[in-house]
């Protein structure tokens, strides 16, 4: 979190896993309000969709209502599981992980860029193996 002078607040490790999970729950909380908002529209459709007025060409009109059928089960499946959805608990690492960055020097390109772009990379706190590939086979 940034504050107006641009510098960083840190929280406390359990303030801040109380506030993810008051979030996680409001989230929730919306996420079950758009569904029963969809099932009212849906229904409200289905009602309006089935009346005897509607039907012209019988075949046709059966067709469009098995496709339409088939949309309908589908979205319902996916409501089913964003019903009850969770975030799962992040997993301790057991391996730790290192990133490679490769960099590119290219015949023409001026040196000094290069010696920035190399001295950004080393500037990086993540642990990483840096490369660079040289085109032109300068030593």
């Amino acid at each position: 979190m940034h504050t107006s002078t641009n510098e960083l607040v840190l929280k406390h490790p359990q303030e801040q896993e109380n506030q993810n999970s008051q979030e996680n729950r409001r989230n929730l909380r919306k996420i079950r309000w758009m569904i029963l908002l969809g099932l009212i529209t849906m229904a409200m459709f289905l009602i309006w969709f089935i009346d005897e007025d509607h039907i012209g060409y019988p075949p046709l009109f059966w067709l469009l209502t098995t496709a339409l059928g088939f949309k309908l089960l589908r979205t319902l499946h996916e409501w089913y599981h964003y019903y009850a959805i969770s975030i799962p608990e992040k997993p301790e690492l057991k391996t730790p992980f290192t990133v490679d960055v490769l960099t590119t020097a290219c015949p023409g390109e001026p040196h000094a860029m290069i010696v920035a772009t190399l001295e950004a990379i080393q500037e990086m706190t993540y642990p990483h193996t840096t490369y660079l590939c040289d085109e032109g086979n300068d030593p």
